[in-house]
């Protein structure tokens, strides 16, 4: 257990932690040399706070935690700003801008915060491990049997859609009317008659209508 601070010493610590901010998620240097790492992380918090509208340089920029080249996750990214108001600037930026900052390159995974004490930075996680067991993640639904897909018998094309042929004239023809004899006779045939008439001598056996030079043809005008 850690010895307690004197007043002094924990009214310091307290302002210092009113006028820090705390980058998470911030991609490290790959650089050799310690202050070529330092430069560059001081560079690109000076460049999240124009974002957020700070009109302040931090007097303190550095990573907390030992330095391993190994680690696969970011070390937290500490910003002491020299007053309580620029920390509150910051943090309000931070709420309107963060959709923004979060879309450019390597802030994908960027979160910022103030500094916290021991006790709410237990709370905090004891917070996220509640809301962990309370939303647990989704289940994968079960797998369903695929459907066996029923293929109908092959038929040629068109045969259950052909119809049935009708006959044309077979439906629609019109009925023949019967007329009297004498006017189915055409020209010809009442000038055949006329002139048959004329020799016909019914009193006389070898009368020319009777005779076997006028064809069965001839007759069928009269019939």
């Amino acid at each position: 257990m850690a010895p307690a601070l004197d007043p002094i010493t924990a009214a310091l610590a307290e302002q210092e932690r009113q006028r820090t901010l705390v980058f998470i998620g911030l991609p490290e240097s790959n650089a050799t040399r310690p202050s070529e790492r330092v430069q560059e992380d001081r560079k690109v918090a000076t460049k999240i706070l124009d974002h957020l509208d700070v009109e302040a340089e931090p007097t303190a920029v550095f990573r907390l935690g030992r330095y391993d080249p190994q680690r696969t996750t970011p070390r937290p990214l500490k910003v002491v700003m020299p007053t309580p108001t620029h920390q509150h600037i910051a943090l309000g930026g931070w709420k309107r801008e963060r959709v923004r900052l979060r879309s450019q390159q390597n802030l994908a995974r960027l979160f910022v915060r103030p500094a916290l004490t021991k006790e709410q930075l237990k709370e905090e996680y004891e917070a996220r491990v509640r809301k962990r067991q309370q939303d647990p993640a989704p289940m994968a639904p079960p797998m369903q049997p695929a459907r066996q897909k029923t293929r109908l018998p092959s038929t040629k094309m068109g045969q259950n859609r052909r119809r049935p042929v009708k006959d044309v004239g077979q439906n629609r023809r019109r009925p023949v009317k019967t007329l009297p004899n004498h006017r189915k006779l055409t020209k010809q045939s009442k000038t055949k008659f006329a002139e048959l008439s004329s020799k016909f001598n019914p009193f006389e056996k070898n009368s020319p209508i009777l005779s076997k030079e006028n064809s069965s043809a001839d007759l069928q005008l009269f019939l």
